[in-house]
């Protein structure tokens, strides 16, 4: 498993309240990492409260070519690198050759009601538009 970060991209927007910001996202992805590392394939989305009029959205996946510990090592990752490329940012994407993190504080996905099947291999091909594409999932972005 390869683990050098490929893509990190932040949101050109800081947030008004840093310290209660990085605390709700990394209490949110590090669920999600710990979610998608127990689910089928290694995905999972939420949103959360972040003040009473914004909410913080994340979703993590990595491919199905790894392991579950492979997987939340890679997640893990992510999440630590949140503050070196992302920090105060309201939103950003750390992608690895294994994995993939995002959060913004607007919706950027829709669960499909039936999801296709993951392909059997998977090449950790890095899309520059994940608004089309996000690892062969079942999550369509928009925004």
């Amino acid at each position: 498993m390869e683990e050098d970060t490929r893509v990190y991209l932040g949101n050109q927007n800081n947030v008004i309240h840093p310290s209660l910001f990085n605390q709700t996202l990394a209490d949110l992805m590090n669920s999600l990492a710990h979610e998608a590392v127990s689910s089928s394939n290694f995905f999972a989305a939420e949103d959360v409260n972040f003040t009473t009029v914004t909410r913080l959205y994340g979703l993590v996946q990595c491919t199905p070519n790894i392991v579950s510990s492979e997987c939340y090592t890679c997640l893990a990752a992510c999440v630590s690198e949140i503050r070196k490329y992302c920090n105060g940012k309201e939103g950003g994407r750390i992608s690895k050759p294994s994995c993939r993190i995002r959060f913004e504080i607007y919706p950027f996905y829709s669960m499909a009601s039936h999801p296709p099947p993951l392909p059997a291999t998977s090449t950790s091909k890095i899309v520059n538009d994940l608004s089309q594409v996000y690892m062969g999932s079942y999550v369509y972005f928009y925004g």
